[in-house]
């Protein structure tokens, strides 16, 4: 295709991704920034119950707390930009090397700082800084005696499930009703990211009380093993303070493998598509290779062109090809919920009543089939080896450009027969066996869909009908280049044969190669979602990690109780640490069925409706088992670094303990 590539068109889907991944990043952050809050609060709760005895108003110490957090939030906003300068000028120059080679596109590799981007950034950043405020402030302020200790009690004391795990329940069955019920009306793209959210936050609502549920019925089990019943109950003492954490873990899982299982799922979809939309050998640019130099060619099995012209349907463009009904990159098997017979339907139904004349030359036996009503000429060479012969028999059906001269007048069908991509189908709304109206050269004409067929990377509409037929509809159709299928012999032959015909070494591309480059602008369009999937990951075991130091700081008197009382170190670390396994276990075992229904919606709803692109669900166990694999190694990292140093200062306050 000559035409000039359209970057916004090519990378919509990225684009669709980075915004659902920025979303994603934006509500992990303020996870994090409201466990931040918490524990600086819970550090400061003395601190705040004295500034209230002295008498400061709620409101004097609301403000002073919020211009503290607005100047971390700036000194964060500037140390990003500051950060974000050279990181982008180190991954620029590879960024526009990949557009140019790829996309054709011009681009610097000298990043330039926006001003509007910064404040835009700032921004954002108050916002979910306030977001994650709200709560935390308000319970401080409005008992700072207790706010400390007020969760750990409500998950350690009481009954199965407290008041807010049995809410928090309620909450995420209720979110996941709605997502379940909403889904077959959700019909735009922020409906589509509702429900997305619905997922997500379903499954942070459910994932304290699946825990507390865990514990309580590991505690029945276990009977009167008290090593084990005093690790699950420090799970609930923990639970509070890792629990946001954990929270902002399975958002990420659940973002890793939705996305992770998207990616994989188009991959084998385009493949599969374009092992049958590539299926020539090598691909001739239009203009340079006549038809009957290619009929002289042992070499050619198959030879096609295509012809195309754009006109404008439902407010978008749609390209109506002209496609040869012998053509191997288009048969019966690429039709979708196509009606009964409806290959044939669309071979018969837009044949034209024709004179067959035969010619037979010195040793190609040469049949020429003329279509009357057929203006330019259409190029379409079959060579097929015919049995016990040894020269191949060529049958060309070339359009007369002497037919020019047949009446315009020439309807031979009530509607034209044709078959439709699927972003007909899912934007504009076009069923099979629905009819439309376009201007042809024949006048206003009626379209039939008989089925569809799978276009990726394609946002507009397109329609495929016989090149006879397109030709008389719309005779100013351009030529496309040549798709050549080779016979037994090499590629090499065949490039060789091509230089011979005078075809110049940039005028054709083999199969492999295109396979090749259509491939790498898949890989290289995802590849930033893979590593902001790494980005948001390692965000997450910072997290773990800081929860980890607060919750061993605030436990640290706790602890000194423990070995007070003799427990070893190794027994110490184990039931500290299990929480931390027990957690870290039924986030990965709730991020799998979350993960799957993402995947879903993100194929089947946010794609469809996007795009208008259908493909299934392939969900490979391989790099589901591997990211669990790179968590579980996280995790324990972020365990091992969070506990160094926690000897020293268990052993410390063991001291201060017997002092006092």
């Amino acid at each position: 295709n000559s035409e000039a590539l359209d970057l916004t068109q090519l990378t919509q889907s990225l684009h669709t991704n980075l915004t659902a991944l920025g979303l994603l990043s934006f509500v992990v952050g303020t996870f994090i920034v409201f466990n931040a809050v918490h524990f600086s609060l819970h550090a400061r709760r003395q601190t705040l119950g004295i500034l209230t005895d002295l008498g400061a108003g709620k409101s004097a110490v609301i403000a002073a707390i919020l211009i503290e957090a607005s100047l971390w939030a700036l000194l964060g906003a500037v140390l990003g930009t500051l950060l974000a300068q050279p990181l982008s000028a180190a991954l620029m120059p590879a960024v526009a090397a990949t557009l140019q080679n790829i996309y054709g596109a011009s681009v610097s590799s000298q990043p330039v700082f926006n001003a509007d981007l910064f404040w835009q950034a700032l921004l954002l950043a108050l916002s979910g800084l306030l977001l994650a405020m709200v709560l935390p402030l308000i319970r401080s302020i409005d008992n700072p005696a207790v706010a400390g200790r007020a969760s750990n009690e409500a998950s350690a004391v009481g009954g199965v499930l407290s008041q807010g795990e049995r809410l928090s329940v309620f909450v995420g069955i209720s979110l996941l009703v709605i997502a379940f019920m909403a889904y077959p009306l959700a019909g735009t793209v922020v409906q589509g990211f509702a429900l997305l959210a619905l997922v997500l936050f379903a499954g942070i609502a459910l994932l304290p009380g699946i825990i507390v549920l865990i514990v309580v019925v590991g505690n029945l089990g276990l009977g009167h093993h008290w090593m084990g019943r005093w690790a699950l109950s420090d799970v609930r003492f923990q639970l509070p303070h890792l629990r946001l954490a954990m929270m902002a873990l399975l958002l990420t899982l659940i973002a890793n493998i939705g996305v992770t299982s998207l990616v994989g799922s188009f991959r084998i979809a385009l493949t599969n598509w374009l092992e049958t939309r590539l299926s020539a050998d090598i691909y001739v640019t239009a203009g340079v290779l006549e038809p009957e130099s290619i009929s002289q060619q042992s070499w050619v099995q198959s030879a096609h062109q295509r012809r195309e012209i754009d006109t404008t349907f439902s407010g978008r463009k749609i390209t109506i090809v002209g496609v040869d009904v012998d053509a191997p990159d288009f048969t019966a098997t690429n039709v979708i919920d196509g009606a009964p017979d409806a290959f044939e339907r669309w071979i018969a139904g837009n044949e034209a009543p024709q004179t067959l004349g035969s010619v037979v030359t010195n040793d190609n036996r040469l049949n020429s089939a003329t279509s009357t009503g057929e203006a330019g000429g259409r190029s379409a060479v079959k060579v097929s080896e015919e049995a016990g012969s040894s020269s191949g028999s060529i049958s060309n059906s070339v359009a007369s450009s002497a037919s020019a001269s047949a009446p315009a007048s020439n309807e031979f069908a009530s509607t034209e027969k044709v078959f439709a991509n699927e972003q007909l189908r899912y934007l504009a709304g076009i069923e099979v066996g629905d009819s439309f109206e376009l201007m042809t050269a024949l006048g206003e004409r009626s379209f039939e869909v008989l089925g569809f067929f799978h276009d990726y990377g394609n946002v507009n509409y397109a329609l495929h009908l016989p090149t006879e037929r397109l030709l008389e509809l719309f005779p100013n159709a351009k030529q496309q280049g040549w798709g050549l299928w080779i016979a037994d012999e090499s590629l090499a032959t065949a490039e060789l044969g091509l230089t011979e015909l005078g075809v110049e070494p940039g005028s054709w591309v083999s199969q492999r190669d295109v396979l090749a480059i259509s491939m790498a602008i898949f890989d290289r369009t995802f590849a930033i979602t893979r590593a902001l999937n790494t980005l948001t990951l390692l965000v997450a075991a910072i997290a773990i990690f800081a929860s980890l130091l607060a919750v061993y700081q605030i436990r640290r008197s706790e602890y000194a109780l423990w070995r007070s009382l003799g427990a070893t170190w190794p027994t110490f670390f184990l039931v500290s640490g299990f929480p931390m396994i027990l957690m870290t276990g039924v986030v990965m075992f709730l991020s799998l069925p979350l993960g799957i229904a993402l995947s879903w919606l993100l194929i089947n709803k946010i794609n469809v409706i996007s795009f208008g692109w259908t493909m299934p669900v392939v969900i490979d166990a391989a790099p589901i088992v591997f990211l669990f694999a790179v968590v579980a190694t996280v995790v324990l990292a972020a365990f091992l670094l969070a506990s160094l140093g926690q000897r020293s200062a268990v052993n410390g306050a063991l001291k201060e303990l017997a002092g006092e």
